[in-house]
């Protein structure tokens, strides 16, 4: 007498029957599918995230720049007109120390901003790797799929991703804090009696050119670390890639 077939399986010695082949695919479907959603809602709370980051670094720069315009009632500054370069003078000292500290938040922001962008390249190649299983059974779903279902793809460089954006703002405002400690630091080292009514013109013209210049390599600065991490990110997955695209393909 033949042994009993346990329930969706074989019996012993038999070969998979069509419907045991068809249950295991419905199995791994369900499992892959379930894995998709998964790491969609992990993409879409790692855009989430990154973009609270930046709206706190917002109210966090918006915090010091109504202090710093707060400072002159605070410390009891003459505000009659004609007086404004005494005011300027005496918001030097403590506009650095606040400008300083919104640097530094700056620049830790848009290094969280730069890892949020590597980790959601990742979330999206580990989708078209569960792309890649459907589309080897149904060739026609690639017309669908936004990117080909390899696991290489998208670049990390790729700027197109909602989270990469965000560190636009970030550099842009990290910038301008460089250039605003330049000229800062140039203005209160060699500044003159606080009740000077002006500045003299080459001094003033000189930390902008400071200001500038330290604006523009922070943004150059930014740049480089960025691709630099970026690079090391696609080194690091490409390891791990087990569908990679044909030579050729971007």
């Amino acid at each position: 007498m033949r042994p009993r077939r346990q329930a969706g399986g074989a019996g012993p010695g038999e070969p998979p029957t069509s419907r045991v082949i068809e249950i295991e695919e419905e199995s791994t479907s369900s499992f892959l599918l379930a894995e998709h959603a998964r790491i969609s809602s992990l993409y879409q709370h790692n855009a989430e995230m990154g973009e609270r980051r930046i709206s706190i670094h917002l109210l966090f720069v918006a915090g010091g720049g109504t202090l710093l315009l707060s400072l002159p009632e605070i410390l009891r500054q003459p505000g009659a007109t004609g007086r404004i370069f005494p005011i300027v003078e005496s918001l030097l000292l403590p506009g650095l120390i606040i400008v300083l500290l919104m640097a530094i938040e700056g620049f830790l922001t848009f290094q969280r901003i730069i890892e949020r962008r590597i980790r959601a390249t990742e979330y999206l190649r580990a989708i078209n790797k569960i792309n890649r299983f459907f589309a080897d059974r149904d060739p026609n779903l690639q017309r669908y799929l936004a990117w080909p279902p390899f696991d290489d793809q998208p670049s990390f460089g790729q700027r197109s991703l909602g989270v990469s954006d965000l560190r636009d703002v970030v550099a842009v405002l990290n910038s301008f804090y460089a250039g605003a400690l330049g000229a800062d630091a140039l203005l209160l080292f060699t500044g003159p009696d606080p009740h000077q009514v002006t500045r003299e013109p080459t001094v003033v013209l000189l930390a902008l050119l400071v200001g500038a210049f330290l604006a523009l390599a922070v943004w150059w600065g930014h740049e480089r670390y960025e691709t630099a991490v970026v690079r090391k990110a696609e080194i690091e997955a490409g390891k791990r890639v087990q569908f990679p695209s044909p030579k050729g393909t971007d």
